[in-house]
């Protein structure tokens, strides 16, 4: 079983904003501006917190064989404002929101991380 901790882009509390200058400035889509934003604002803090996170994931991977469920992989979500506050199930990927502020995440020192 796959474990891993993500931070969506949708999460970002700024990215319709971010998106609308975007679309503005080089006068371009809605779906080119959110790629571009994406690209420029999001991939690297998704990306380090996956690296950041990896060995915790690798922790739980290890402790999971004996846990028997019906799904293949479990992401946590970390989200300001969940959606949704059960788990949901999408084709046997368990997607579970949890509350979490990137900007408080990013300051912590590497120990209280």
């Amino acid at each position: 079983m796959e474990f891993e901790f993500d931070f969506p882009f949708e999460a970002f509390e700024a990215s319709e904003e971010i998106i609308q200058s975007i679309m503005h400035e080089k006068s371009i889509s809605h779906e080119k501006a959110y790629y571009i934003a994406y690209q420029e604002q999001w991939k690297w803090k998704r990306r380090a917190l996956q690296l950041e996170t990896r060995c915790l994931s690798a922790m739980i991977e290890r402790l999971l064989p004996e846990f028997k469920c019906k799904f293949w992989k479990i992401i946590i979500e970390f989200v300001s404002t969940p959606e949704y506050l059960s788990p949901k199930n999408f084709t046997g990927v368990c997607v579970v929101q949890y509350p979490f502020h990137l900007d408080w995440y990013c300051k912590q020192t590497e120990l209280n991380k």
